[in-house]
């Protein structure tokens, strides 16, 4: 992710990236309206972030996380604005939107299938995104079984599938991304947005919905 951010962002009109590396072994006087944190890591790198409360408007994309770290992202929200979300893609945010219409329209579900594919360093399983979309069919059809198939192949940047089994038939949604630029994308531009924002904790959606 650090390459598509750092090749985006050399493209956008008055942005800088400095590694966090760099941020915190330097003394970079950053003013916080003008400045954001973008965190693609593991659980143990985003609750580092969040321990040291640098008051910085925060996107982080790492999932895995646990109760703790949910703990922490809302003690960081009451100094500054943070967004957590799964996945940071336009299309995945498209096929949640649509996967909720299929739902809300048809009572006669019977079964739900979610497959996801990713690159062989990915280390968590279902991945995020899969969670994140079986938690909101949950909410709407809580009794629905949903099964997880996830598979690690070689340059599969995500890959997922949601399947609706009825009596009579079988729908599909898929979304695949063939690079990381779009994740990177949506997270400079939910970062713009989330700067302008008050404190809170924030998902992609709120982003997403005040796009559109």
């Amino acid at each position: 992710m650090g390459r598509s951010l750092t090749s985006l962002l050399s493209n956008q009109n008055n942005c800088e990236y400095i590694d966090y590396k760099e941020f915190i072994t330097s003394a970079v006087d950053i003013n916080s309206k003008n400045a954001a944190i973008i965190d693609f890591s593991q659980a143990s790198g985003l609750e580092e972030v969040l321990l040291n409360n640098y008051q910085l408007p925060l996107i982080s994309g790492t999932t895995n996380l646990e109760k703790s770290h949910m703990e922490l992202a809302n003690n960081y929200a009451l100094t500054a604005p943070i967004m957590l979300a799964s996945n940071f893609s336009y299309g995945v945010q498209r096929l949640s939107f649509a996967i909720r219409a299929y739902v809300l329209k048809n009572s006669d579900i019977k079964e739900c299938n979610i497959t996801e594919v990713h690159h062989t360093e990915k280390k968590d399983a279902p991945s995020g995104t899969a969670k994140s979309l079986a938690s909101e069919i949950s909410a709407l059809i809580p009794d629905l079984e949903i099964n997880f198939l996830s598979l690690r192949k070689h340059n599969v940047f995500g890959l997922h599938s949601v399947s609706f089994l009825t009596a009579d038939k079988e729908v599909i949604f898929h979304h695949q991304a063939f690079n990381r630029d779009i994740f990177a994308e949506g997270a400079i531009a939910a970062a713009l947005w989330l700067k302008e924002q008050e404190n809170g904790l924030y998902g992609f959606e709120n982003y997403f919905q005040n796009k559109l």
